[in-house]
């Protein structure tokens, strides 16, 4: 691991997306984040500054950037604004997901989904969530086209959102992984019904359900091969649950830099807050905590980009597992210094907190990282289940 370490072009890059987000994101992210949604004139911003064509070719209309680059990305988007950190979360996945369609759709979408066509990942359903090969949903081939029928539930961005990414089994018969296959599919296609959800945290990217009922599929949108839809994806998942994790500990980090210039100004007993060890002590450990955190998901991403993916599955376990709790640790620290003002919407601690608890199921609990740990540290044979 000696190498591992950021290149001078993603040490600029990072320069130019913090110059960008405190230019375009910070001002107004309170009043926006009001507003249940991402808003058109933003995403556009983000479109427009390059950061939603990170992994789509130079010849669709981006720059395929490796993915550590992306993390950067995430990272420095969510110390502004969440919202579209996600929206660049889930480009970035669009642009991996593309391809593997045929030539036809990467033409029609790719240059879409670089310009701000927002597509969301339909995984989880009502009564499947980290046992994701259980899903019920079902695609049944008809010569040229595929019919979908079934429910998605929790489902970020599902609102704002005009493609998804949906997985359903095209082979019922088949156990586990088997038979799972994988659509691209544009939203606007009849038989699709969309419901929002009212959530504690993560109101700007408006979770929500997507209910299928005999939506008609041209077979030209499926992702990948019939029946290998977890096969051909699942690697993406882990550079997801890294950005995830290097998302919560954005939220965290702003937070506490927020707290300390607070606590230099907040004055009690005849001097400022911040040379109190109770205060100042709390500030510097969230600080030491998320400095650890985003190396343990840097080292994760490097890994992946130098095609060690297998090796690195407990970095990635590792990462999604402690990082959610590290943030929501560095908030609520965060809170405690600024006190009543803190609980106050008018900071963005608060709503920084509420998000920070999504982070703990996002993609994978804690406890089902615990499980991949296990058995990468320890040994198959003594998880509880074998």
């Amino acid at each position: 691991m000696a190498e591992f370490g950021f290149t001078e072009a993603q040490e600029m890059f990072r320069t130019m997306v913090r110059d960008f987000t405190r230019r375009e994101l910070m001002p107004g992210a309170k009043e926006r984040m009001k507003l249940n949604r991402v808003p058109p004139e933003i995403v556009k911003k983000l479109a427009d500054a390059g950061l939603l064509g990170l992994r789509t070719p130079e010849k669709y209309g981006g720059q395929m950037s490796d993915i550590v680059t992306g993390g950067i990305a995430c990272e420095e988007t969510a110390k502004a604004d969440f919202g579209p950190s996600f929206v660049i979360l889930l480009q970035f996945f669009a642009g991996e997901m593309l391809t593997l369609c045929n030539e036809e759709v990467q033409a029609e979408w790719m240059p879409l989904c670089a310009k701000g066509k927002i597509m969301c990942l339909c995984l989880t359903e009502p009564d499947v969530g980290s046992d994701a090969t259980a899903i019920k949903a079902r695609a049944v081939r008809h010569g040229d086209y595929y019919t979908l029928n079934g429910e998605k539930t929790s489902i970020s961005m599902a609102m704002q959102a005009e493609v998804a990414a949906i997985w359903a089994k095209t082979d019922p018969a088949a156990s586990g992984a088997r038979g799972i296959t994988t659509f691209f599919v544009p939203l606007n296609f009849p038989g699709i019904e969309r419901s929002a959800f009212s959530d504690m945290g993560w109101r700007s990217v408006e979770r929500g359900s997507i209910a299928m009922d005999n939506v008609r599929i041209p077979a030209k949108y499926r992702i990948g091969d019939e029946g290998k839809g977890f096969y051909s994806v699942m690697g993406a998942f882990d550079w997801i649950r890294v950005f995830l994790a290097l998302e919560v500990l954005a939220l965290g980090e702003q937070s506490v830099y927020d707290a300390i210039d607070y606590a230099k100004q907040r004055t009690a007993f005849g001097k400022p807050i911040a040379k109190y060890d109770a205060v100042s002590f709390r500030l510097v450990d969230s600080l030491a905590k998320i400095e650890a955190a985003k190396l343990l998901c840097y080292k994760a991403l490097w890994m992946l980009d130098h095609g060690m993916g297998r090796l690195a599955t407990r970095e990635v376990a590792m990462a999604k597992s402690l990082s959610p709790t590290i943030g929501i640790e560095a908030c609520n620290n965060a809170m405690l210094t600024l006190g009543h003002v803190g609980y106050s919407s008018d900071y963005l601690v608060e709503q920084r907190l509420r998000d920070a608890y999504g982070f703990e199921f996002a993609d994978g609990t804690a406890d089902v990282q615990r499980i991949v740990m296990v058995r990468e540290f320890i040994g198959r044979e003594y998880l509880d289940y074998t």
